[in-house]
This record gives structure tokens, sequence and C-alpha cells, in this order.
């Protein structure tokens, strides 16, 4: 039997005996029914997100349910058993539910403002049924401390078992301590309260040194796995884990405690940086010079990156398959331009699908995950972005502006994306705003509050967006989701010139914009029709990557229609030509930080 099957054999094993028990289950960890159907079957992946969910709803570990032991050697430190945990499985309901209530008091008003009776009345029991599982309010911060121990290891264990690389590893480890809003925000307040108890109650310490030498010993493991790896250099590792856990921690505090400038990304950023120092005494680990990632700065944007990422845009939802006979409609056409795209030097392909019957662009799951399967079964190595651009459109009657009209395809935020859940590809898109889009009546919406749920959602997926703005005031929001930790690090932006009326095609805007994003950003940049090819230029002699294919332009030069593998070979030239280097999709995951392997994930 697989690990895989085990697993699944494990979540079944942890759903009750009775009618309704999928569902319930299902609704209890936030996931769709058929979604954890399928996942149970083995059509699907269990997300590390969901995962997480899994093991806090059930009292169980991540590791458990990947290794059928709590205590199995993996990519982090074991935690601490809880007090309160059996041999015979995950402890009951009703201390969970007091604990996990305790535990969430304590975070939003703090340990000594929280009394046995507030707990009480939150999870609807008596005091006395309080007392009885937790017999003194300091029983309920420890268990709070082991809570946050095993939090932290069940994300550990989910996001990193699959990742071999240490240096990968290492700098997700390092961002997954940073408190973003939300959870983890939530147990960085509870560590804070642990260590000003254990600054005033000594018997506090021996629980949290504990704990710490746990968190300390991940860190070390990684960095000599990294050594063993040749990606480190052979410095002495317990030196470096003490200065990059006492880095990690003062970054945890600045951003919980909101000092001036101190955001999540600039946080990731200045971590990301040390791991990558190269002359002592720095923080971290110095990577061997064939796995440094360069992330531009304000002072280098205007410097070539070395290494250029061309991503192709296959074929997009425009009504243009009529005007070239070029442009991919079926999965196997798509799929094959993919295939011959990346032979001529695309690190990324850029996928829509089309109606079979009609050409027309569609949202139908069948058809992506076709695509995917065939494009993976070529053997043929690239990175994949799926559009989640789909449904946003609204054309209205100009007589009855709330009549919506015939070419109107409007979905919420959640409903864009049930291919990006089920396929997990490497990237997906995220069109971060509203937009008049051409003549006429159509619009293209995307509203503030759409981008935070799909944002957020994407982001317990673990894919990455690749932030697709068509004006200014849309580079300004994407910022401030980022400021807001809906956003992993490094931002991958895609500046979209020349899209009735959206940016105009103009390379002193484009400059413009270029510094107007975020320290730390990956860019690209494209524009349409027959600006597409001299953009190739534009983008890169600026510092970013670019991106060429028939969605954006249907010629290769006046009256001479394209292909996407011709397109992708000219940009290669244009590239080389400036004395750039074409990135190869292992590059290009290197350099975008992308968490999933060759191909599609989920495919």
């Amino acid at each position: 039997m697989s690990g895989r099957e085990e697993l699944r054999d494990r979540v079944r094993g942890l759903l009750p005996e009775k009618p309704g028990a999928q569902r319930e289950f299902a609704t209890a960890i936030g996931l769709d029914e058929t979604k954890l159907s399928k996942s149970l079957k083995g059509t699907r992946r269990f997300s590390p997100h969901e995962l997480v969910r899994i093991a806090e709803h059930s009292g169980v570990t991540v590791n458990w349910l990947l290794n059928g032991s709590d205590d199995a050697a993996t990519v982090t430190a074991v935690p601490a058993p809880s007090a309160s945990a059996t041999q015979d499985g995950p402890q009951p309901a009703t201390r969970r539910r007091i604990l996990e209530t305790a535990w969430e008091l304590i975070a939003e008003r703090g340990y000594h403002r929280v009394r046995i009776a507030d707990i009480a009345k939150a999870c609807g029991q008596s005091t006395a049924s309080i007392h009885y599982h937790y017999p003194s309010k300091h029983a309920v911060l420890t268990e709070a401390l082991r809570r946050n121990v095993k939090l932290a290891f069940d994300r550990q264990v989910a996001e990193l078992h699959a990742i071999d690389n240490a240096y990968e590893r290492l700098l997700l480890l390092v961002e997954l301590q940073l408190p973003t809003d939300g959870l983890l925000r939530d147990e960085w307040s509870v560590w804070l309260q642990v260590w000003n108890e254990c600054a005033l109650n000594p018997d506090m310490r021996a629980l949290y040194s504990d704990s710490y030498d746990r968190w300390f010993h991940t860190i070390a493991m990684t960095i000599r796995s990294g050594q063993q790896q040749g990606l480190f250099a052979e410095r002495d590792a317990t030196a470096i884990t003490a200065q990059l856990s006492a880095l990690v921690d003062g970054l945890g505090i600045q951003v919980l405690t909101g000092k001036p400038a101190r955001r999540w990304t600039r946080c990731a950023n200045t971590s990301r940086t040390s791991s990558t120092a190269r002359s002592p005494p720095a923080p971290a680990p110095t990577p061997a010079p064939t796995t440094r990632t360069r992330t531009q700065t304000p002072k280098d944007r205007e410097h070539m990156q070395e290494k250029v990422i061309i991503t192709c845009a296959l074929t997009g939802a425009g009504d243009t398959t009529g005007k070239s006979e070029h442009v991919p409609v079926t999965p196997e056409q798509i799929a094959a331009d993919a295939v011959a795209a990346a032979n001529a030097g695309a690190a990324v392909v850029h996928i829509h699908v089309r109606n079979i019957e009609t050409g027309q662009g569609s949202r139908d799951v069948a058809l992506y995950r076709e695509v995917t399967r065939l494009i993976r079964e070529s053997g043929v190595d690239v990175v994949v972005n799926l559009t989640a651009g789909m449904g946003g459109d609204l054309v209205i009657d100009q007589e009855d502006p709330l009549k919506p009209v015939d070419g109107t395809d409007l979905v919420n935020a959640h409903d864009r994306l049930p291919h990006v859940e089920e396929l997990l590809p490497d990237i997906c898109t995220l069109d971060c705003g509203s937009l008049n889009f051409g003549e006429g009546s159509q619009l293209y919406i995307s509203t503030p509050d759409m981008l935070r749920t799909g944002s957020k959602r994407i982001q317990e997926l673990g894919v990455k967006p690749e932030l697709e703005i068509f004006d200014t005031g849309q580079l300004w929001f994407a910022t401030k989701m980022i400021e807001e930790g809906l956003i992993d690090a490094p931002p991958l932006f895609q500046l979209c010139m020349g899209i009735p009326y959206g940016a105009p095609a103009n390379p002193e805007l484009l400059q413009t914009m270029v510094t107007m994003l975020p320290e730390g950003a990956q860019w690209a940049s494209f524009s349409i029709g027959r600006n597409q090819l001299p953009w190739v230029a534009h983008s890169a002699l600026l510092g970013g990557h670019v991106r060429v294919g028939l969605e954006d332009n249907l010629y290769l030069a006046k009256g001479v229609k394209a292909t996407n593998a011709a397109l992708t070979e000219r940009a290669v030239s244009i590239v080389e030509g400036l004395g750039g280097t074409i990135a190869s999709p292992d590059d290009a995951r290197r350099i975008l930080n992308l968490k999933g392997g060759s191909g599609v994930r989920g495919a």
C-alpha cells in the first residue's frame, strides 16, 4: 500500500460510523464534501492546509496522518506530547473544545484578563467541567503552549515533508513562523504571553525550553541537510541556528507589534536575504552559487535579470480563433502548443481552455484536467500557470443597467477556482481589479472583497498567484493585499499593457509602474498586438521577465501569422541578443519560490 493510500485510510478512520458523517466532517474542516470525497477516493490530493485542518479537528497530528506515528522521523523535530494525550487516539472532543476556546481567548484578550468563568461561558460548559479537565488557570496556559507547538509542527510537516531541497525548505520554514493575520498572529500573541510568564515564573521555563529546543533542532537539522546536499557552506550549524532563530523571533515581534515599515513581505525578504548572505558573521547559511536566487531591489531594477523567465500565453479567451488557424482550441492542441513552447525556451505556459464546439473561452474543469494531464504525460518539464480570471465578465443592457445580457459570465471568487483547487498548478492568475474592457458595455469585475477572498484561498492551496495588473490603481491594491499578508513572498506581478481601457502601452508608464512595485517583487510585463515583441526588450531591460503568445498577438511580423513556438523562439533571440540568459523551468521555480515540483502537482 502506498503512502497516499495509507493517508486516505487514516483519514477515513477518523470519520464516525453514522449517516452524514462525511458531510459533517467536510463542513467541520471547511472543505467541500465533493472535494473530500475525491481526496478519499484518490482523484485529488489533500492540500497542506487541509491536512492541518483535519489534524486540528480530529485531535491528531499531521505526522500521524502522513506516517502513522506521532514520533515518526520527519523534516522537523517531533514535539512533546500533550499531557492529556493517550495512546488510544485523539483526546476527547469536549477537552479539545475547551482548549481551543481558552487559546482563542488568551490570544485575543491576554492571559491575565481571561478567567475560568470566561472560558466556560464561551464554550458552553460549566466551570466545574473546565476545572475537571484543567485544574488551574496555569494548566490552561501550559496546554495553550503545547497547542502552539502542535500547530506549528503540523504546519511544518504538511508544508515541508515533500520538499527535498534544504535551501527551499529553510526559506519556507522561516516564512511559516512569521505572524500573518489570523491563526499565526494568534499563535504569536500566545507566544509573547508565554515568554512574559517565563520571565516571571521559573516553573514555566522548563516547558518552554523543551519547545524551543525542538524548533532549534528543526533549523539545525535543515542546515546540516543543506550542507550535505552541497547547498550551504561548511560552517558551524549550531552557531548559525542560534543566530537565525534569534532573527526570526525578532522579525516576528516586529510584525506583531506593528513596527513602522515592518510588513510581512519585508520581513520575509529580510530572512531570505539573510539566508543568502555570503560572508560571516551572517545569521544564516551560505548557499552554493548555483542555488542563489537574485531578488531585485529598487537600486537594481533597471538592470536585466540574471535569468529571464519567458511565459507563453497559449490561447486566451478572446475571439481570435477565426483570425488565425494557429490558435489552439482542443485540449490536445493546447497541450501540444505548451510542449512546443517549452521546447522553444518557455519556462512557463499560461493556460486558458476553450469550448471545443464554439471555440469560446470556458471554465470547464474537465478541459483543464485534460490539458494538464497531456502536458504532464508528455515528459516535457514546464511550469504550469492556469488562468483564474474566467467568470468575471459582465455585459450590461444600456437601457436597464441592472440587467445582464448575453456574454455575461459572472461568478463569485470561490467559483473561479475549482480547477485550481483540483489540479494545484504551480501558478494561477489573480486579476487585481475591475476594468472597462474595451468598447461597448462589457466590464471585467474583480472587487476588493472578491480579491481578498480569492487570494486567501489561493494562499491556502499553496499556489503562487500571478498578480495581473491592468492599471496603476490595481497595483496599489495588490500592494495592499501583500501588506495584509494575503500574498506570500516573493510576490509575482504581471504588468499588462495596451489593453483597452487599462494602462496604455507606453514604455515610460511601464518604468513608472516598475518603481511602484514593492521591494523584493518579481515581475513580468507584456503588451498586446504589434507591441508584443518590442515589449520583450522593454521588460527585460527594466529588470523584468517577459510574456509572449497567441493570447496577446497573432503575428510574427506584418502579414506573417505566428505560432506559439515561433513567438517563444523570437523572445529567446531578443533576450539573448540583449545579453540575457533564458531561465529554465527549475530556474523559474527557484526564482519565484514555487512550492510545487515538475509540471502540475495535482494532475
